[in-house]
């Protein structure tokens, strides 16, 4: 509900998802592109909470990977990069 907050973060989620779809470049999950970021709306609303959003992680992970020489390159890329980096090198770990 967009009433509702997450008390871990205090983020209004009604708020968040609106700005998030505003644009296409929020949806861009082209993982394969040489410069790949997150969704530039949900990395301006919260930088720590960046890719806890399923899509998101899975295409940071699938980019790490490709563009990466090793698995150990690719985990220590993603520990490094903020946000919910966890998620994304235990993608990776898979």
């Amino acid at each position: 509900m967009e009433s509702e907050k997450d008390f871990k973060n205090g983020m209004d989620h009604g708020y968040y998802y609106k700005e998030a779809n505003l644009s296409t470049e929020d949806r861009n999950w082209n993982w394969r592109e040489k410069v790949y970021r997150y969704s530039p709306t949900r990395e301006k609303i919260n930088p720590k909470y960046v890719g806890t959003y399923a899509l998101d992680a899975l295409a940071m992970a699938l980019h790490l990977s490709y563009y990466s020489n090793s698995a150990k390159e690719a985990l220590i890329k993603a520990a490094n990069m903020g946000g919910d980096s966890d998620t994304v090198a235990d993608l990776l770990d898979k």
